[in-house]
C-alpha cells in the first residue's frame, strides 16, 4: 500500500438512538487518528434494528 493511499478498516458499529457512534480505539488507532483530529470517510449500510423483535430490516 502506498503511503497516499488511504487505509481502509471494516467494521459493524451500534448507533445509539441519536444517531452517533463511536469508532474503536483500535480502529483509530490503526488509521493513525487516535489523539488527533482527522476527517474520516464512511460508507454505511444499515443491517438491522436492535429495538425490533423481527429484525426489523424491511
Amino acid at each position: 500500500m502506498s503511503g497516499d493511499e488511504p487505509q481502509r478498516i471494516t467494521f459493524s458499529k451500534k448507533v445509539d438512538k441519536d444517531g452517533r457512534m463511536v469508532v474503536p480505539k483500535e480502529h483509530r488507532q490503526a488509521l493513525t487518528i487516535d489523539g488527533r483530529e482527522a476527517l474520516v470517510e464512511f460508507e454505511a449500510k444499515k443491517i438491522t434494528y436492535l429495538d425490533e423483535d423481527d429484525g426489523g430490516d424491511e
